[in-house]
């Protein structure tokens, strides 16, 4: 091919090139079809690439190409028309605004971590604080309740134990069909404490609980259930009770009628002794009393405080 040639060849091509991105139309005109210039310059760049054009023509196409992307007038028109072909078609448009939303939904939490996670640490901190403060209040009322309720309970207690003062139990006196509880009293005081004592110095007596069963395993006689003892005054009761050594050996006992609470404490108390823990214990108008290894008296009113001897 001839110098000449290939000049009219070039010259051809350019302006075929610039033929199909003319773009300058009246302001009022509607913008050149983009297919007609993207399929030219895709044809002329295709040619390029496989060869069908010398290089003096592809650095021209190039060069072209170039001037069309720089000149604004006839890119402003191009963009517009991309663009409305991309709103225009959902299945462009959808996607692209589903990866645009999860583009910039990731871009802000990363820039709002730190504030987030400074706002969740303060409010959690806040609420935490809080709720230690509620929880130590809360804590102080209970033990206030706890410690009322024991007060309360002993309050119960005492008075239950006041209203015994003046019974005593006799325990040991075997047991007769449709027997005078209060005659049986009497004659034992009279003989055994040797106490001039009558019948009417008793409010009332009788056993306490149900008869118990015999054994027909054993032969053994069923124990016999104390009589308690109700004495009209506080004076009479209390010379009975220090006068109840004189039944030592005969089979019988009196003993204060204690609660059921102090009752058990004094159980665990003549344990102690048995296992020599303390010397002796003993009761006196419903206080339980021990004495220690140090011949120290002390007045108990719970395990806790047994405990600590």
């Amino acid at each position: 091919m001839t110098t000449r040639s290939k000049q009219k060849d070039r010259k051809k091509s350019k302006q075929n090139l610039l033929d199909s991105t003319d773009m300058t139309e009246e302001p009022n005109s509607a913008p050149l079809p983009i297919d007609a210039t993207i399929n030219t310059s895709l044809r002329n760049t295709d040619a390029a690439l496989d060869g069908e054009c010398e290089p003096e023509v592809t650095g021209e196409m190039r060069e072209s190409v170039k001037q069309v992307l720089s000149d604004t007038n006839l890119l402003h028109p191009l963009v517009s028309s991309v663009v409305s072909v991309v709103l225009l078609t959902p299945e462009i448009f959808n996607p692209l605004v589903d990866a645009v939303s999860k583009a910039l939904t990731k871009k802000i939490t990363e820039m709002l971590k730190p504030e987030i996670k400074q706002s969740v640490y303060e409010s959690v901190s806040m609420d935490i604080e809080d709720t230690k403060k509620e929880m130590a209040t809360l804590r102080q009322e209970l033990n206030q309740v706890r410690k009322e309720k024991t007060q309360l309970e002993n309050r119960v207690e005492e008075a239950e134990q006041y209203s015994r003062r003046n019974c005593l139990l006799l325990h040991g006196v075997p047991e007769k069909p449709k027997e005078d509880t209060t005659a049986v009293a009497v004659e034992i005081i009279r003989d055994k404490l040797d106490l001039d004592f009558e019948y009417y110095d008793f409010d009332r007596t009788h056993r306490l609980g149900k008869p118990n069963k015999t054994d027909q395993n054993t032969s053994a006689k069923p124990r016999p259930r104390p009589i308690i003892m109700k004495f009209i005054s506080y004076a009479d009761r209390a010379q009975v009770y220090q006068t109840k050594r004189e039944l030592k050996h005969s089979g019988m006992l009196i003993t204060e009628n204690l609660t059921a609470t102090r009752m058990n404490l004094y159980r665990v108390a003549q344990q102690m002794v048995k296992d020599e823990r303390i010397s002796s214990t003993w009761t006196q108008d419903g206080r339980i009393t021990v004495l220690t290894h140090m011949n120290r008296k002390v007045t108990v009113n719970s395990l806790a405080e047994l405990d600590k001897l």
